[in-house]
């Protein structure tokens, strides 16, 4: 239910069920159906290949993500935890029987003449330490919410850079594609040209050492595809090619900026490892609590029964005992938790730190990458594909020399990947801001 609630939180069109101990055995079950089921779905290539977007991917990843379902079991060893504090100590019971009586020469006389005796003992925690120990593993228990939390929230930021990641490369390897074929048909023509003695060979030569080097550039760009594809396989758990399906249209509205107060205030009240520090806070003071208890020493009371040892026949007594804190009065507990909790608040106000630079360094990040990408689109016009066509008939008619062409084409695909950069910058800086500030603003 916690990640239920969690990525309502994220996602509120989002109603999704998510139990644990069932989600772990039916997770690869899951997984086939939803790819069966993807209308997207395709086989290329003898290769399953997968369209999602990124609220599919968010889905797909909360059925299936190994590292998510280990939290949420944590989660459920926290909640045991928390029941066993509340339980009592077991009594004690204790019987005593006559083995073999000397003077009547029987084995395990036990009867009316014989000897036998019963105990039973309980003890009582005295100073509060139940109660402190059941606070022990609340809080517990809220600091395994908190972490899972974090970790959902770092696994999705992995997951939505991915996506972007991935979708860029897929762009620009389309590019050099589109390069490569270009200069494939041209190289043909050129070789006829050449054998006919129309063209210089050098020209053809030129081409080719054009195209080797958009080769080696395109698969600089597929070793790193293929890097970050295994990365994405392994956060969502399947073997299918993945086609991210990014909105850019959507980049407009990250393009707009937002309040850096705003998110400064969203991250101080919604960061969960920053909630998890003020746990962590609380923990140290309550087991500052509970190690100060533990210098009370406990009283254990008991009944017994006694059938011949006693002074009277058939004799029943009642008592009690308990520990005289004369040696040990936990000094070196108490010493220590007082340390821990002077470290905890230290953590506490570092983590405070930490999650208000992030959040100055994101929006740092974002103004600039929001800078880069209007430059790109001032740069990049509907006439900049005309020109590349422009270009490219004229020098098959021969108007322009192979020089201008290849430069030409060599700084058009190295303008073509900085513009598909700027947008994923854009996108991973906005998703940054949500990462930093645990809100969905973009």
């Amino acid at each position: 239910m916690f990640i239920q609630k969690l990525f309502r939180a994220y996602y509120p069109p989002f109603h999704y069920v998510f139990k644990s101990s069932v989600a772990a055995l039916a997770a690869p079950f899951f997984v086939a159906i939803f790819l069966l089921a993807t209308p997207s779905v395709s086989l290329a290539q003898g290769i399953d290949t997968v369209s999602l977007g990124l609220q599919d991917a968010d889905r797909l990843f909360l059925r299936s993500n190994l590292l998510l379902l280990a939290g949420q079991f944590n989660l459920q060893v926290a909640d045991a935890q928390a029941i066993q504090a509340k339980l009592y100590p077991n009594p004690v019971f204790t019987a005593d029987f006559n083995l073999y009586d000397p003077e009547n020469k029987k084995l395990l006389h036990t009867g009316q003449s014989g000897q036998k005796a019963f105990a039973i003992q309980q003890i009582i925690l005295l100073g509060g330490k139940r109660k402190s120990l059941i606070e022990l593993a609340r809080q517990n228990r809220e600091l395994a919410t908190y972490e899972l939390e974090d970790l959902l929230r770092n696994l999705r930021f992995q997951l939505h850079t991915s996506l972007y990641t991935i979708h860029q490369q897929q762009a620009v390897l389309r590019r050099y594609r589109t390069q490569l074929d270009l200069l494939d048909t041209i190289i043909n023509n050129y070789e006829v040209q050449g054998r006919l003695g129309n063209i210089p060979l050098k020209e053809v030569v030129r081409l080719k050492a054009a195209r080797l080097q958009f080769t080696t550039s395109r698969s600089d760009a597929y070793k790193s595809s293929i890097e970050e594809m295994g990365r994405l396989r392994l956060l969502l758990r399947t073997e299918a090619y993945v086609l991210p399906l990014i909105d850019e249209t959507a980049l407009e509205a990250v393009a707009k900026g937002g309040q850096l107060q705003s998110w400064l205030q969203m991250a101080t009240t919604n960061r969960p490892d920053l909630k998890a520090a003020e746990v962590q806070t609380r923990l140290a003071n309550a087991n500052f609590i509970y190690q100060k208890q533990l210098a009370i020493p406990d009283m254990t009371v008991n009944s017994s029964y006694d059938q011949r040892g006693g002074a009277f026949k058939n004799q029943v007594n009642a008592g009690l005992s308990i520990d005289l804190p004369v040696w040990n009065r936990n000094r070196g507990g108490i010493a220590q938790a007082r340390v821990q909790t002077q470290s905890a608040q230290n953590y506490r106000d570092q983590a405070l730190a930490q999650v208000r630079t992030e959040v100055l360094t994101a929006n740092d990040n974002l103004r600039l990458c929001i800078q880069e990408y209007r430059n790109a689109q001032r740069f990049y016009n509907p006439d900049f594909e005309s020109v590349y066509k422009g270009v490219s008939d004229n020098f098959r008619k021969r108007n322009i020399s192979l020089t201008e062409f290849v430069d030409f084409i060599e700084s058009y695909t190295q303008a073509m990947v900085g513009i598909e950069s700027a947008k994923t910058q854009l996108g991973i800086a906005g998703e940054r801001i949500n990462f930093t500030t645990t809100a969905p603003i973009f």
